[in-house]
């Protein structure tokens, strides 16, 4: 705990430093809390927690490429960033002052929290969309640098130990595609939350309107198209995976000393080209606009299935991590090192379910 600890607050700084150089005129301003120690817990940090740790100084606070993604201003953009920092109390408040009305009556409670609910929903469906489409190819060039290993065959670079992998590592374009997919991804599910759709009802959705369905199809298409990206972007992938990879590529012999090891990466690389780098459906998103892509069901079954391959890829990982520290590290340090940055990892990015 004492040396993930030392990992974090290192990498934290380092990436503040950075991005408070560069300035924005956005009205993306995600301030994280002062008042945030750099301790790892046991079990996921809450959203504040990892956007004071290291998600908000990498991006929301000042860089201005990814703020540009955005285009809601004033009061959408604050309530909108609301919702990224899990203050649904601030974004329902900032809302219902957006959606009230001057005709001289007074609404009922519920018909004052339904208007603003249903005002939220669609303005984080649509900026999630917005910022998804903007960012495009600076995503692929991140997923690119991602899936390659970049960051081991930077100049200079030369063989380091698995225990120093906590730290300097994960590339700045890469941690950034990574932590707009966890940004959106929240405002994906809260814009679902709040239309009460988490679980489909033929009785509910005979109550949607076309403009709800279209809310509602968009974010679970895009939090389908999220998960493979979260996932190659993370630093169990993008640095521990890749770290094995390349050492154990370095020797043709090691695929015969290594049987187990090399079957195991061989069923990682068909699981994600099986689950999650396959050919994706086409829908709001792409500019489709057919029964199919308003199929709530058909959206909602395709992103479940696609968030659940990710955290079973996970899982697939931790297997090849386990064998590569039981019999691929014959030094014990080596060994020792590698599964303990893979539990500062998987303590930070990996669901619970799977964890």
């Amino acid at each position: 705990r004492s040396f993930s600890s030392c990992a974090s607050a290192s990498t934290s700084s380092s990436r503040t430093s950075t991005s408070s150089k560069s300035q924005s005129n956005s009205n993306f301003h995600f301030n994280p809390s002062p008042s945030f120690s750099f301790s790892f817990r046991p079990t996921r940090p809450s959203l504040d927690a990892c956007f004071s740790r290291k998600y908000a100084s990498t991006w929301l606070p000042g860089s201005s490429e990814l703020d540009k993604r955005f285009t809601a201003t004033g009061k959408d953009a604050e309530m909108v960033a609301a919702v990224g920092r899990g203050r649904m109390d601030q974004a329902l408040k900032i809302a219902r002052e957006l959606t009230a009305t001057d005709d001289g009556q007074t609404p009922s409670p519920m018909v004052v929290h339904k208007a603003a609910a249903d005002y939220l929903a669609k303005e984080c469906s649509e900026q999630a969309a917005v910022a998804y489409l903007n960012g495009a190819e600076s995503r692929q060039r991140g997923r690119d640098l991602a899936v390659s290993g970049a960051t081991f065959e930077l100049p200079g670079r030369v063989r380091v130990k698995p225990g120093n992998l906590a730290e300097s590592f994960w590339l700045r374009e890469v941690s950034n595609e990574y932590d707009q997919a966890l940004f959106l991804q929240r405002l994906c599910k809260a814009s679902i939350t709040l239309q009460g759709l988490e679980t489909l009802h033929p009785e509910d959705l005979a109550k949607l309107t076309p403009e709800q369905v279209a809310v509602a199809a968009r974010s679970w298409q895009l939090l389908g198209k999220l998960a493979p990206i979260q996932l190659q972007t993370c630093r169990i992938f993008c640095v521990l995976n890749a770290y094995i990879s390349r050492e154990f590529n370095q020797n043709a012999a090691n695929i015969g000393r290594y049987p187990v090891l090399f079957a195991l990466m061989m069923k990682a690389g068909r699981h994600l080209q099986s689950n999650l780098v396959d050919v994706e459906p086409l829908g709001l998103l792409d500019g489709v606009d057919d029964d199919r892509s308003r199929d709530l069901s058909f959206w909602k079954d395709w992103s479940d299935r696609r968030q659940a391959a990710a955290s079973e890829h996970m899982g697939i990982i931790a297997e090849v991590i386990s064998e590569a520290a039981a019999k691929f590290y014959v030094q014990k340090e080596e060994a020792s090192g590698l599964l303990d940055v893979a539990a500062i990892f998987y303590r930070v990015e990996c669901p619970l379910a799977q964890r």
